[in-house]
């Protein structure tokens, strides 16, 4: 399977130059070790000029997205990419990576994957201690889709083909 088609993209606001390193690992891993030459974007939550230009050298885009408190970014992300996730053609797959991800290996048989799934395919966490934050009423539900997919569904990796990824976001909305 080519890269045609397929969308790798990131949300990235650097909080220190520590941080800001960490997008360095993100896009030197995803073109020399994965070796993916396909459309990756970098969502810009405040990133400042210069590093727009340096990310801009790898053939990756960087698209302004509005100011977001760092503390809220994890889920406006999901929301913020809707539009411009829209603009993309019916047969794209997306695949979204923290920013905190480096890759090791190709891309190919995870797109595959994608591109047959009936919805979004996401990673769990085993035995993760996240204390759930939603309302009373949900939390049974909560632990019971935990149990059902054997962990706590990590937000930090997802992929699907165009339409079952924008429904999944449009709900999260």
């Amino acid at each position: 399977m080519s890269s045609d088609n397929t969308l790798v993209y990131t949300t990235f606001a650097p909080r220190n130059k520590q941080y800001e390193e960490l997008i360095w690992e993100w896009l030197i891993s995803l073109r020399h070790l994965a070796k993916y030459t396909g459309e990756a974007v970098v969502f810009n939550y405040g990133i400042p000029p210069k590093l727009v230009k340096e990310i801009e050298s790898f053939d990756v885009s960087v698209v302004p997205l509005p100011y977001r408190d760092a503390y809220t970014i994890s889920n406006y992300r999901n929301i913020d990419v809707i539009p411009h996730l829209e603009t993309y053609g019916e047969d794209y797959v997306f695949t979204h990576y923290d920013a905190d991800i480096w890759f090791q290996k190709r891309l190919t048989p995870m797109f595959e994957r994608a591109r047959g799934a009936t919805g979004v395919i996401f990673a769990t966490e085993y035995n993760r201690a996240c204390r759930y934050r939603g309302p009373e009423e949900g939390q049974r539900l909560n632990y019971e889709t935990q149990d059902r997919v054997g962990g706590f569904i990590f937000g930090g990796w997802q992929a699907a083909r165009k339409q079952p990824y924008i429904k999944k976001l449009k709900t999260m909305r």
